[in-house]
């Protein structure tokens, strides 16, 4: 089975939780979250070569942070290990984030000062 790895750097201020398709055997994939704090740096492997990064916490405390900076629980954007067609390696779905690859390390940050 073919699988992709990243190093993914969480310097947005939030946690955040980082979703990766896993190829278990022939037609069987499994998705696993992985969370990340603040200013931590993990390795990420996928069978898909994408990521997705949400924010679907367990713990209320890290809801109330994210909403008291006026965010939604929801999913925040995507990144890929390699560039799609249109060369982009990440797609955001708020302004106020990026994700951006630098040489096999995806950097998420956030815009707006918390």
């Amino acid at each position: 089975m073919n699988t992709e790895s990243i190093i993914f750097k969480n310097k947005s201020g939030f946690p955040i939780i980082v979703c990766t398709w896993i190829k278990k055997s022939e037609g069987l994939s499994e998705t696993k979250d992985v969370y990340v704090k603040d200013n931590e740096e993990v390795s990420l492997i996928s069978s898909t070569g994408e990521w997705y990064l949400e924010t679907m916490f367990e713990d209320y405390k890290d809801i109330h942070l994210w909403e008291s900076h006026g965010y939604k629980i929801c999913e925040v954007g995507k990144f890929r290990s390699k560039p799609c067609a249109s060369n982009n390696y990440s797609w955001m779905y708020h302004e106020d984030f990026n994700a951006v690859h630098n040489n096999g390390t995806i950097t998420f940050t956030c815009n707006k000062l918390i």
